[in-house]
This record gives structure tokens, sequence and C-alpha cells, in this order.
């Protein structure tokens, strides 16, 4: 009797991936030899740190530059590496320089990891991608070097840690760093070259691989695809946008180079110039906001994603006009219209039962931690940010379980529900019912 294999769809083997990943990391971290004080971190907070790493969120309950150890930090690099490259965009890499093919199942995972739509080609799309991303890397860390050994004074070993580790952390968007201080960037916000090379990386992570992959092959704006169109638009006025209100809103306390930086690191990457909280209500009404939005699709970011929310922007100005919603002489379609309401009406609903279930476990736990800085840490977790209003480590075991799913939830959610919804999408259309008209009062 012929035995039966065991098929997995594309979106749960990428689950797993993550899942392995994350425990994997947990065990390294709570090994002796991961910590500085020789005991390992405990099971939860390691577990933390993993999700955050591998989700490149940046939330951390303890100070990994001077908690961790080296072998500890070098965990910590590969789990932001893997996160944010993808688990099956690195060992498909691994295999081509091997010089092991492929089988048509290992391109199916890839297309959907990286939100293809034909799998045509994706060996060649798969190693520019990852030749292009440590190519960016290196070049960052090649001039970090030069600013923490000639400019701080560090001494070399060190200046080579931290260049290597501020390029991957800043190019996967994932905020963390070793700086031992514990205050992410804030001692260095005078170093202009510093902060404008971290933006860079951050913002070239935060474009997406694909929209890369397409700029480094068309370098024509007429022949780029209307994705990566949107992309480059909605990145430049969030950037340039979000900064000007920055510094409009704290004028005397932000300098325009603060401003410009946090518009920037609220894009999910994380870093910070600035004491989150010292944020006054404008400035805090419009980090939640850029936070939520957070990165584009298939990057090394999380977010709501920049062309959701252009595509969201769009439905509601047609709805509103009774026009045809349309960008760059390209038609929006009814199924992209309803994806885009779907995943907001669903991310909203969630952000709203993890800031509840915060919220009671932090009033059980009786930590007097206020609702705004709740808030702040768990959308900044779901959009993979890792900005925190400095709650994170004294945040109940329940809290920090929340936290560890949000997470997860909102580095894969957005990812898993756009593929089924697409893998639904045929059958939709086949069993399209004709019902009676109905009305419902709405307003």
């Amino acid at each position: 009797m012929e035995k039966r294999k065991l098929k997995i769809s594309p979106q749960l083997f990428i689950i797993i991936t993550f899942v392995v990943t994350i425990l994997c990391g947990t065990l390294c971290l709570i090994m002796p030899f991961a910590t500085t004080n020789g005991h390992g971190l405990s099971f939860i907070d390691a577990l933390f740190i993993a999700t955050s790493a591998t989700c490149v969120t940046g939330l951390s309950p303890i100070v990994c530059g001077a908690e961790l150890t080296l072998f500890g930090q070098i965990i910590l690099a590969i789990l932001i590496e893997i996160g944010g490259l993808s688990f099956l965009s690195v060992i498909s890499f691994i295999f081509i320089v091997l010089g092991r093919k492929m089988d048509i199942n290992q391109r199916f995972l890839l297309k959907e990891q990286l939100n293809l739509d034909s799998i045509r080609g994706i060996v060649k799309v798969v190693k520019r991608i990852i030749l292009l991303s440590l190519s960016i890397q290196l070049i960052g860390a090649f001039i970090f070097f030069f600013i923490f050994r000639f400019s701080h004074n560090f001494p070399v070993g060190t200046s080579i840690k931290l260049s290597l580790f501020q390029a991957v952390s800043a190019f996967n968007n994932a905020g963390f760093d070793l700086f031992k201080e514990g205050t992410s960037m804030i001692p260095y916000r005078n170093d202009v070259l510093l902060s404008i090379v971290t933006m860079i990386l951050i913002i070239i992570g935060g474009l997406g691989f694909v929209v890369i992959n397409d700029i480094f092959k068309k370098r024509n704006w007429r022949r780029l695809t209307l994705n990566t169109k949107v992309v480059l638009v909605m990145t430049v006025l969030l950037i340039f946008g979000g900064a000007i209100l920055f510094k409009i809103f704290m004028w005397n306390d932000l300098s325009i180079m603060d401003a410009l930086f946090s518009s920037v690191t609220a894009r999910t990457a994380g870093f910070a110039t600035i004491d989150m909280s010292t944020l006054n209500m404008p400035s805090y009404i419009l980090m939640i906001f850029l936070m939520f939005i957070g990165a584009s699709p298939c990057s090394t970011g999380g977010g709501f994603k920049t062309t959701t929310f252009f595509v969201l922007v769009l439905t509601l100005l047609a709805n509103i006009n009774g026009t045809t919603p349309h960008a760059f002489s390209r038609k929006i379609t009814r199924i992209q219209m309803q994806k885009a309401c779907s995943l907001f009406t669903l991310e909203i609903i969630y952000l709203i039962s993890a800031i509840l279930g915060v919220s009671i476990a932090e009033n059980i736990a009786g930590n007097g931690i206020g609702l705004g800085s709740i808030v702040f840490e768990v959308v900044s977790a779901f959009a993979t940010v890792g900005l925190s209003q400095g709650i994170t480590a004294s945040l109940c075991i329940g809290s920090k379980i929340i936290i560890i799913i949000t997470m997860f939830i909102g580095r894969l959610g957005p990812l898993t529900m756009v593929t089924v919804w697409l893998n639904r999408k045929t059958l939709m259309v086949e069993n399209d019912i004709k019902y009676v008209e109905g009305k419902i009062m709405i307003g």
C-alpha cells in the first residue's frame, strides 16, 4: 500500500521555519556561556529576545551589549540575519553556492516567502537578493568601523564587533545594538555620520527585496513596476513628512537630524537618538501612526506596510468621490482593495485585544504601567519596530508572553493572511454565487 505524503502549505512551512529558528535561538541563549554572569538567561527572557531578533523587532528586557557574551551576541546577529533575509532565502542561497538544485516545491515556497508572482527565474532573484544584501551590509560595516575606531576611540576588536552588528541590525531593521549604556544611540546622537549611515541602511532594508531587485534590473523610473513606484513615493512622503511634523511638534527639543532620524527609525527600525518617554502628545500620536504603517512588503521590516496603506487610502477616496481607484495610470483591483481593508480590520482588532491583554496582566501584577506606554509597546511589537518607553524589562511574565506572540504575528501574520487570501481567490471567483441585493443602514 502506497504511503500518503503529508502535505504542508507554504504558509505553514514558513511559520514552522520561524518557530524552529526561535526555539534554537532560545536554547542557545539559556546556555551559561551566553551571558556575562555565567548563568544564562531565564527561559522567558531568552524566548523573548530570540523572538524579537528573529522577528527583527528590537525589544529586549536586558542590555544586550553588557549582559550577553560574544557567543550570545553572535547568536543574536545570526537570528537577526535569518529573520531579516528569511530562513528559506538563506538556506536556498547555501544550496546554490554548494551547487545543489532546488526542486519545484522549494521554488514555490520561495515564491510565497518573497511574495513573487511566479517561480520563473527565482534562483537568480534569490542569489541577487542575498548578494546585494550582504554587500550593502559589508559596505555599511566598513564605514561604521572608521566611525567607531577614530571618532569614538573604541579598540580595534570592539570597533569590528560594533560595526558588523550595527550594519546587520540596521539593514534588517532590527533595532538591537551592542552599546553598553543601554540607551540605544542617544549617547551618539551628535555623530551625524553615524546617524546618516544607519538611516541609509534602514531605508534600503525597508524598501523590500523585490523593489531593490526591480531597481537594480531596470534603473529607469518609467520601466519600474507599479509596486516599486508606490513604495518609493510612500517612503519619501512618510520619511520627510514625518520629520517635518516631528520638528514642528517638538521645535525646541529636537534638532533637524533627530527629527529625521526619528521619522526613519519609526518605520520598524527601533534605534533611537531621543528618549521615547519624553515625546509630547502630538509626537506620540505621530510615532504610533508611523510605527503602524511600517516598512514595505517583502522587506526586513514589518507593520501594516506602505503599499497596503496606499491602497487603503485610495479605496477610501474612491468610495467618497465615486471614482475608480488608480495610480500611475494603473487601476487598483477589487481584490487588492479587499485585502487592504481586511488586513486593516484584522490588525486593528488584534492590536486592541493585545493592548487589553497587557493592561489586564499589568494591573494584576500591580506594576502601575500607564496605558500610553502599553499602547506604545504593543504597537511597536506588532509593527516589529522595537522602540519603547522603557517598560520592557519591567513587564510581568504574562505581558511578555503577549508581546512575544504579538511580535511573531506582526512579522508573519500579514504575510500569511495575504497568501491565504490569494490561495482562496480562485475559489472565490469560481463560487461567486449571485444573491438578491439587501440593504443595511450604514452610518
